[in-house]
């Protein structure tokens, strides 16, 4: 039973849907000036270089098996940054070295939450697909520690760092969202129960006030014919996150 309440009263706390969310840099027309922005599901990361600035370029015949478009940083820039328009989750960015020679190691350092800077180490093709898990960041750094390369001398700048597929979590907020979201009605509810602007669901589960699971499905029409009077709380897993509803039966 205090398994079963925690679970409610985790339910009952959440008031945000979290989206995962990539930056592919694809919508940023190639050759564009510094400071270059691209805003994905209502939210905008700027990405701009010190002392060089920031371009986009196509992918080097499958640079280390990216393709599309990517950022890269010009020859004499020192440090990369990518501000975000809110604070988010970051789960991971490709990080890459247009230098065949080299296997270069990166220091990124996240401003906002409680989180710590990671290291970044390239493979042999030149990329590191670097996972991140910060919370609550409103922007990153990214700068050179070390490079060794198999041949010439270590680079002084991140002259040709490339970086593809910024993977975060933006959160919305359900009170000002839940028109574009998901709708459940009618509520209070008779019989049916219908799930509104939802699509692929993976699962809805029905607990009542006490946190028992009374009911499971993942379909968008819910019967609550059979259901006492009283509170319930709907829980839904979708592609775009989970929320839940209070919906009363009569």
């Amino acid at each position: 039973m205090i398994k079963k309440m925690t679970l409610l009263f985790a339910f009952l706390a959440v008031n945000a849907i979290s989206a995962q969310i990539t930056f592919d840099f694809e919508s940023i027309s190639v050759g564009s000036p510094s400071g270059l922005a691209q805003t994905v599901s209502g939210i905008t990361v700027t990405v701009d270089a010190v002392d060089g600035g920031v371009s986009t370029t196509v992918a080097y015949n499958g640079f280390g098996g990216m393709s599309g478009n990517q950022l890269i940083t010009n020859d004499a820039a020192t440090t990369t940054t990518f501000t975000f328009s809110e604070p988010v989750t970051v789960n991971s960015l490709i990080v890459g070295d247009f230098d065949f020679n080299e296997i270069v190691e990166y220091t990124l350092t996240p401003t906002g939450g409680s989180n710590s800077p990671v290291t970044s180490t390239t493979n042999f093709l030149g990329i590191a697909n670097t996972t991140l898990s910060w919370t609550d960041v409103t922007s990153f750094t990214i700068t050179l520690l070390a490079s060794n390369p198999t041949a010439g001398v270590p680079d002084t700048n991140m002259g040709f760092s490339i970086y593809d597929d910024l993977i975060i979590n933006g959160v919305l907020d359900v009170a000002e969202n839940s028109l574009k979201q998901v709708e459940a009605y009618p509520n209070p509810v008779n019989d049916i129960l219908y799930l509104k602007n939802v699509d692929n669901i993976n699962s809805v589960t029905i607990y009542n006030s006490l946190g028992q699971l009374i009911k499971e499905t993942n379909q968008s029409e819910i019967d609550f014919s059979r259901l006492k009077k009283g509170l319930y709380f709907l829980y839904l897993n979708n592609e775009n996150g989970v929320i839940t509803k209070k919906i009363v039966k009569n």
